[in-house]
């Protein structure tokens, strides 16, 4: 495409008009904007990161870096990567913190910010879930442990960006139709 003469959603843009990034997980694709009447502040999409420490975690968190005034990391959740964990909770100060090791969860806690309510074992994850108050929640979580906390996202109408493919494997169906039910999306990435 050629930023001269651009048609996005019905809209003329010129290379003199601003160009913002959005976040795929599998990258940055830089699109036009609309132009705005006024600027108004944009409120913040609060996120919930399961699998942070992960690929998909810590590109999503990459893509946070980018644009903080765009986005609230208010969960983050490992398996059992407690000093990855620990760093990304420092740097984005996070509401919540999960992590499904128990057994290293003595360390992790000891270092997190004052005001993070740390979570630990294997319901970690739905306990942070059910307590958090998100708008989109990035699911990173691998193989069939995945499914139930993609269930518990669905079931709060917060939109699901879902790299986990084992819960579609799994519950495709269902959870589609749980999808439908709470009019929220299920995103793939």
């Amino acid at each position: 495409w050629s930023p001269r003469n651009l048609r996005f959603h019905g809209c003329e843009q010129t290379k003199e008009q601003t160009y913002s990034f959005h976040a795929l997980i599998g990258g940055v694709v830089r699109l036009p904007t609309r132009p705005r009447a006024a600027q108004t502040p944009m409120a913040r999409l609060r996120i919930l990161v399961l699998g942070s420490t992960g690929s998909i975690g810590t590109q999503t968190l990459d893509l946070v870096r980018l644009d903080p005034e765009r986005f609230e990391v208010v969960g983050l959740s490992a398996h059992g990567s407690d000093q990855a964990l620990l760093d990304q909770a420092l740097e984005f100060k996070p509401r919540f913190v999960a992590l499904a090791d128990a057994d290293r969860a003595s360390r992790l806690e000891a270092g997190l910010p004052a005001g993070t309510t740390f979570l630990r074992g294997s319901s970690a994850n739905l306990e942070m879930i059910a307590a958090a108050d998100f708008d989109l929640a990035v699911h990173g979580i691998v193989g069939a442990a995945g499914l139930e906390p993609s269930v518990a996202i669905l079931k709060t109408g917060a939109r699901l960006a879902l790299a986990n493919k084992e819960s579609l494997v799994l519950g495709g169906e269902p959870l589609l139709g749980l999808a439908r039910r709470m009019d929220t999306v299920i995103i793939p990435v």
